[in-house]
């Protein structure tokens, strides 16, 4: 579910030191080790968990990953409120591709009531960041990108 997968070589031990001194960046790279590792639902709850601490300081991949894992209920139910919540925050940060993930979820009424005008206005910002789907959807008229 990694927006981008771990970025060194460290081990997962190397890394859970640094988490727990409370660096966002190390809390990422647990979450991605778990992430990429996860063969059962225990990875996938220990992913979100590192996700999320990270995602709390700001950190726009972590804050993505935890929109996808709520979005698709793993390591957790499934809570699209949530997942909103999430790419949101990253969508407010720059991120084109939580900002075409808000797009989708207004545009269907996901974890909020259906705005298409909210979904048009997400679209055209991640279209401004160059992201192909977003461009193609405005493209082709259909900037509520269902």
């Amino acid at each position: 579910m990694s927006k981008m997968r771990g970025t060194s070589e460290l081990s997962l031990q190397e890394w859970l030191g640094k988490a727990e001194q409370g660096d966002p960046q190390a809390r990422y790279e647990c979450g991605a080790i778990y992430d990429s590792a996860s063969e059962n639902s225990e990875d996938s709850v220990k992913a979100l968990y590192w996700y999320q601490k990270a995602a709390e300081q700001g950190h726009i991949s972590a804050q993505f990953c935890c929109g996808s894992m709520y979005s698709a209920g793993e390591g957790t139910k499934k809570d699209e409120v949530k997942a909103l919540y999430w790419f949101r925050r990253a969508a407010e940060q720059g991120d084109g591709d939580s900002q075409f993930k808000c797009a989708q979820m207004y545009g269907r009424g996901e974890g909020t009531a259906m705005d298409k005008e909210e979904a048009l206005r997400w679209c055209r910002m991640a279209a401004e960041q160059g992201h192909l789907e977003a461009k193609y959807f405005l493209k082709k008229g259909a900037g509520s990108a269902e």
